[in-house]
């Protein structure tokens, strides 16, 4: 496994979930934080070890009633976001938009580590080489 030197941070309601996507991509040589809650995720955006992408459950929200995104598009415009959900479809265009990309949540994780090292390839090249 070769190391690559990208942080992900996922971000999901579901420790199950969480558990599963870091074991995944820590399998695949990234860097893994999990994040259960909004506080967190502002925490480690603001931190000193800031994450190259963060795999985001929509569902998630901040107390104050906002998304996450509105949090992210303010203290970290740069950052790419994956939104991991159930039903995509339904979630709403302005959040789509600000994501980097959109991908159903199911069984098998493949489709979600594919977007992540196709993005990570894009911006990231040297990672890669």
């Amino acid at each position: 496994m070769e190391q690559k030197n990208l942080h992900i941070v996922i971000a999901d309601r579901n420790s199950n979930v969480s558990e599963l996507l870091r074991r995944e991509f820590a399998g695949m040589g990234y860097r893994v934080s999990v994040s259960r809650d909004c506080n967190q995720i502002i925490g480690m955006l603001l931190g000193k070890d800031r994450p190259d992408l963060l795999i985001l459950d929509p569902e998630l929200t901040c107390p104050d009633n906002r998304s996450v995104m509105v949090h992210l598009v303010r203290d970290a415009p740069r950052l790419p976001v994956i939104l991991h959900a159930f039903e995509p479809e339904t979630l709403p265009g302005p959040l789509v938009w600000a994501a980097e990309a959109v991908v159903e949540k199911g069984a098998d994780p493949e489709r979600l580590k594919k977007t992540v090292d196709r993005i990570f390839r894009r911006l990231n090249p040297d990672s890669f080489a």
